[in-house]
């Protein structure tokens, strides 16, 4: 016999206990552990970190800048340009992404940086300004967050 359908007063006390579960310390704890846990096996969690930290200091002017977002822990790698602010640009390619984007990295730079970047890359182009995640690419973007200062 199928369920019977939730009312909305259900499905508000369901939203305000999954609300009250993750302010829980030990489960943020245990959340937060296997994040990292899964990034060190695939050897992101330096890029996240200053991903991170690049999103808060560097990425809060509207300076030209050149963009790298990956697609969850393995997809495709976006190439971009822009003048926005990144939290406000990461928005606008969520909206348009299934998938949960992040930065890997955020550097100053021009239209014509963004252009040579996809000549590089060209090889590994999927379609537009994404690229397939290969070793190369990302090592490149690893190598420059690495030495460029936010």
């Amino acid at each position: 016999m199928p369920k019977s359908p939730r009312t909305p007063e259900q499905r508000d006390r369901d939203r305000d206990r999954m609300r009250e579960r993750r302010k829980d310390p030990v489960v943020r704890e245990q959340q937060a552990k296997y994040s990292r846990d899964h990034r060190k096996r695939i050897g992101l969690e330096e890029s996240r970190r200053r991903s991170r930290e690049g999103q808060q200091k560097f990425c809060m002017d509207g300076t030209p800048k050149v963009y790298f977002v990956q697609a969850t822990l393995t997809g495709p790698i976006k190439i971009g340009f822009t003048t926005k602010r990144m939290a406000g640009r990461l928005r606008e390619l969520q909206g348009a992404n299934h998938e949960e984007l992040e930065i890997l990295a955020v550097v100053p730079g021009t239209k014509e940086n963004e252009l040579a970047l996809h000549r590089r890359f060209a090889h590994l182009r999927i379609r537009g300004e994404w690229f397939h995640p290969a070793k190369e690419l990302l090592e490149f973007v690893w190598a420059l967050s690495a030495t460029t200062a936010w």
